[in-house]
């Protein structure tokens, strides 16, 4: 089995909880008690979604916030940048939301998006209850 193909099986299995956050896992258990780690390999995960068709960064307004600018996707490819670099089996999953909500989406019916998240090598997808605002 190629790369391509246990990457996209393992994908499949885990996509399907909808509730990934970033983590590594074991992949294959190594219970014996010798140094060989060999059947062994951890899988970072990455998980986005809720961008809700805005790309700029925001205020944050919590009550425990500083009133800096956070997020936006230049943050977003940022970091998924970063952790791409670091780890060597990465899946980024996104769970949705992601064409409707602001402005600009509105006004590009969720391509203002589509063409930005594109760019995220995102392995697994669904779409959200929001990828239906401008019909199927």
């Amino acid at each position: 089995m190629t790369e391509i193909k246990k990457k996209a099986l393992l994908a499949a299995m885990f996509a399907s909880s909808f509730a990934l956050v970033t983590s590594t896992a074991p992949v294959f258990a190594d219970d014996d008690d010798d140094d060989d780690d060999d059947n062994e390999a951890e899988i970072t995960f990455i998980h986005s979604g809720d961008f809700h068709g805005d790309y700029h960064p925001h205020t944050n307004a919590r009550g425990d916030a500083a009133g800096s600018l956070e997020g936006g996707m230049a943050r977003a490819v940022t970091v998924i940048n970063e952790i791409r670099e670091d780890e060597d089996n990465v899946i980024h999953v996104h769970t949705g939301d992601t064409i409707h909500g602001s402005g600009e989406a509105s006004i590009t019916k969720g391509m203002n998006m589509v063409r930005m998240v594109d760019q995220l090598g995102i392995d697994v997808s669904t779409p959200g209850n929001w990828e239906w605002a401008y019909t199927p």
